[in-house]
């Protein structure tokens, strides 16, 4: 029986480099790539994107995250 994941982090830099937690992945990859943590209506993805980020790229990782079943997010600010 697999997990499901409670929190996992999706981090965007500055040039729109993706990290699933600490993994690189491609945007092209990351409903599959979640789907494989387990996640489910339940988990909470928290997005951490560099201010200097296209919103295009966050959105386009929001909708991956719906696509694995994902319906609660959270948006990391810096202080």
């Amino acid at each position: 029986m697999q997990h499901s994941a409670q929190n996992v982090t999706l981090t965007i830099d500055a040039v729109g480099n993706i990290h699933l937690n600490t993994k690189p992945i491609m945007l092209a990859d990351e409903t599959s790539d979640l789907k494989s943590l387990g996640v489910s209506a339940g988990t909470l993805v928290i997005i951490n994107a560099d201010s200097n980020v296209k919103h295009g790229i966050v959105t386009g990782a929001m909708d991956g995250a719906r696509k694995a079943g994902v319906e609660r997010f959270a948006i990391a600010t810096a202080s």
